[in-house]
């Protein structure tokens, strides 16, 4: 059969990619050979990949030609119904025996991950192990085999239980999912580019492996629907979250409500945060201590007439954050003047170098310090003073700005960066990963940290 012949509609892939998100149900596994039969694996690869024989791949796959998403479905049999099976009962082959193994094989699959089961330990053989779950050892040896295929599992002996493996998918890869795609290159986030930049940085140094995603809000997306079912394959050691993948983060479909994955992450005022995510420490007051911070840099220079650079977003509130700095500024003997906090956007780089220059050309402009609270604002800034009072005066204005280690911008003029740190808050996020795989109880999360680099000549 031809793969173009068997996805003709857009809404099709879209549907079994939902039903493939149920795996390991049977009909996940249907969903999955029909994807990948669409996308050109040749039907020996599906067999091999399945675990079942070519002639099944073919009898799933005419059906599916044949009558769509329905011809996934299993038919009802011949002959007279016996006992709890013809009910749909404990039978494996049954609807609810098809969400138990789905869960037994979420249970097993979360205690290799998280490291319950250590690497190379074997499970109990599956006669004693059924008793013992109360479940069928046909159902049990079905679990198995399923994670067998997964690569959590390595099979024993004839007789004997598996073993749980060295190089499970999870172990060393983590999940970094950070906010929406920017529009133009310089709308992109620092703090997201720093985040990049450091998960880099620690692959090569700790022998991680950080795979990155932009999932969007929308829980219904394709996309989200895959990348939520690789995380139910516990594909990652953990997420580390610079924005929520989802708007409504109580959705049952949202990967922060994922039972069993360990999941933290830096954000702000979100609607809704999962009590399944621990929030990384102090991240919450990120805002008002660098600005504190940078209210002392300056007073500590000996300057009195301060300009805040801030760049509005969405979970802002500019009118208390302008309160809260002006009166931080008044408690240092500082004074905010007529240009105290600038509202910018910078997805239009033209239109914020015009507002700098009318700043800084400003016949009330005295202003002899500037804290800039994001650091993609200082580049523009510092050309448009250079423009207007040239280099010799506009080395005399004291520059403090909000940075993100390891990625600060190359500016022309003095400053002192002080921010976040994104090598050491995810160095701390892996520790606390790793912990919760070596079975530690009550272990410390994830907490941010801080750093100040003066780059004054």
């Amino acid at each position: 059969m031809k793969p173009d012949c068997l996805l003709r509609r857009a809404s099709d892939r879209a549907a079994l990619e939902r039903i493939a998100a149920r795996d390991p149900a049977r009909a996940a596994r249907r969903a999955r050979m029909v994807l990948a039969a669409a996308d050109g694996v040749p039907i020996r690869e599906l067999a091999r990949r399945e675990g079942v024989d070519r002639n099944t791949v073919r009898l799933w796959l005419r059906r599916f030609a044949a009558a769509g998403v329905a011809g996934l479905e299993d038919r009802p049999g011949r002959g007279r119904p016996r006992g709890r099976s013809a009910r749909g009962g404990g039978r494996a082959g049954g609807p609810r025996g098809a969400v138990r193994l789905d869960a037994l094989v979420r249970r097993i699959r979360d205690r290799i991950a998280t490291g319950a089961v250590r690497p190379g330990a074997r499970l109990p053989a599956p006669a004693a192990e059924a008793a013992r779950r109360g479940v069928g050892e046909t159902t049990l040896r079905r679990a198995y085999r399923a994670l067998e295929r997964e690569g959590f599992l390595v099979p024993g002996a004839r007789g004997a239980g598996p073993a749980a493996a060295d190089d499970a998918p999870d172990r060393g890869r983590h999940l970094l999912v950070l906010g929406a795609a920017p529009k133009t290159p310089e709308s992109l986030d620092g703090f997201d580019r720093a985040l990049r930049a450091a998960a880099k940085a620690l692959g090569a140094a700790r022998g991680v492996a950080f795979d990155e995603a932009r999932p969007g809000r929308d829980v219904s997306a394709p996309d989200y629907a895959r990348l939520r079912a690789d995380c139910l394959r516990r594909r990652w050691q953990g997420v580390f979250f610079r924005n929520f993948a989802a708007e409504e983060t109580d959705h049952p479909a949202s990967i922060p409500r994922l039972p069993g994955l360990p999941m933290s992450g830096c954000w702000l005022r979100p609607r809704r945060i999962s009590p399944r995510v621990l929030p990384v420490e102090g991240w919450g007051g990120v805002p008002d201590r660098v600005a504190a911070a940078l209210v002392e840099e300056c007073r500590a220079a000996g300057r009195r007439q301060i300009v805040f650079l801030a760049a509005r977003t969405p979970q802002n509130e500019p009118n208390e954050r302008e309160a809260a700095l002006r009166a931080a500024a008044a408690r240092a003997g500082l004074r905010c003047g007529p240009f105290g906090f600038q509202t910018l956007s910078l997805t239009d780089p033209a239109q914020t170098r015009r507002l700098f220059d009318l700043l800084v050309s400003h016949p009330l402009a005295a202003f002899d310090a500037v804290a800039v609270l994001n650091d993609n604002l200082l580049r523009p800034f510092c050309d448009a003073l250079l423009a207007a009072r040239g280099a010799a005066r506009a080395r005399r204005v004291f520059l403090a700005s909000h940075g993100n280690a390891p990625l600060l911008p190359e500016v022309p003029l003095p400053v002192v960066f002080r921010g976040v740190d994104a090598t050491a808050t995810l160095v701390s996020y892996l520790d606390w990963s790793d912990a919760l795989r070596a079975g530690e109880r009550k272990v410390p999360g994830p907490a941010v940290a801080f750093f100040r680099e003066d780059r004054r000549s």
